[in-house]
């Protein structure tokens, strides 16, 4: 007796049942929902302005980078005054002020002058002044820097006494003291590293006392 084979779609149905099931799925499996179920997420694709008028490319940099979180603090405008020093340069042999030949953007001031820009340093709200003093005495061991009466010594107390509250920071070196204006002593024709320390530390001390 012959047996006929089933239709070619029945093999495949019945053999999807062997597999998996009645219904084509694994036994055992969930009849609801899956677990996985994707859940809509908002669309990260910012939406495009149209400008109303021309913008340069450099607003437009600038506008990108301001969405970010670093760079709009970098780029955030803001003025610290409080923060801010203002350097001064105080010589003894100018009575007024005058315009440095080398630097024309920078002044020597008299102590008068010094005392003028503190006042407007303070209104202003600056935190203080760094000043940098010049000298026509001149020597190779800047003995006169770490002297306790000279130019930025007068300048500290003159300071103090106008605008109090202003911090003052000195310019703590030897080139303005040295016939040879370099930062560091020589003995022998080789910088003298322990007597440019010392000779700066007897000028930090100077200055420190002065206020």
């Amino acid at each position: 007796m012959t047996r006929a084979c089933p239709p070619r779609n029945a093999c495949r149905s019945w053999s999807r049942r062997g597999r998996s099931g009645p219904s084509g799925r694994r036994s055992g499996a969930a009849s609801g929902p899956t677990s996985r179920t994707r859940v809509p997420t908002r669309s990260r694709a910012r939406k495009r302005l149209v400008p109303s008028a021309p913008v340069s490319p450099e607003t437009l940099v600038r506008g990108r980078l301001a969405d970010h979180p670093i760079w709009s603090r970098t780029l955030a405008d803001v003025r610290l005054p409080a923060r801010l020093l203002q350097p001064v340069i105080v010589s003894a042999r100018v009575e007024d002020r005058e315009r440095v030949p080398d630097a024309p953007w920078l002044e020597r001031l008299s102590i008068t002058e010094l005392v003028r820009d503190a006042r407007a340093a303070a209104s202003a709200g600056l935190a203080g002044l760094l000043v940098f003093g010049m000298s026509d005495r001149k020597d190779e061991t800047a003995m006169l820097a770490s002297e306790r009466d000279h130019v930025v010594t007068r300048a500290i107390h003159a300071v103090k006494d106008a605008a109090p509250d202003l911090a003052i920071a000195t310019d703590v070196c030897v080139c303005a003291y040295t016939q040879h204006g370099q930062c560091v002593l020589f003995k022998e024709g080789n910088a003298d590293v322990a007597g440019t320390l010392a000779r700066l530390a007897e000028i930090a001390l100077v200055h420190a006392d002065a206020g």
